[in-house]
């Protein structure tokens, strides 16, 4: 929409127009970007071609980083925080045997180790489930639990 014009005031060419439209969006962009980066990236959402695998694979901390530097930065982080847990993945995989021998550790740390990632999953699942219980209360009640229960055999055994 073009404003009214005044009686002493010279007509504004399209392109010109067009430009001052344009730049007035940047500065409102920039203006609102440096006083609340949420209200700026809902407004200037990212581009619907990128794909954004961090949200799903980081869930909440994904959020909290969108919220603290906004999408376009927490987007570049939350790949950068996944390439690198790829990346030190492959590290040990390469040199587990270094790692095994230097920690000396045996077929029966891996059994004691899988034995309480498995019981604690169980259990969590259960309390999350059957019991409604959150997430994160969930997960610290069963690894407390599991631990408590390894440490009875381990010692009173």
């Amino acid at each position: 929409v073009m404003p009214q014009m005044k009686a002493t005031q010279k007509r504004i060419p399209v392109a010109r127009y067009r430009a001052l439209i344009v730049h007035a969006k940047w500065e409102h962009l920039i203006y609102r970007a440096g006083h609340n980066s949420r209200d700026a990236q809902e407004q200037y959402p990212l581009p619907k071609s990128m794909v954004n695998v961090a949200d799903p694979l980081m869930g909440g901390a994904y959020d909290t980083l969108v919220s603290a530097f906004g999408a376009d930065v927490a987007w570049a982080l939350g790949h950068m925080a996944i390439l690198a847990a790829i990346t030190a993945l492959i590290s040990v995989m390469r040199n587990w045997s270094k790692i095994s021998e230097g920690a000396q550790l045996t077929r029966g740390h891996a059994l004691d180790a899988v034995a309480i990632v498995l019981f604690t999953a169980i259990q969590t699942q259960y309390f999350t489930t059957a019991l409604a219980w959150p997430f994160s209360q969930a997960v610290l009640i069963a690894v407390s639990s599991t631990l408590s229960l390894r440490w009875c055999i381990n010692v009173l055994n």
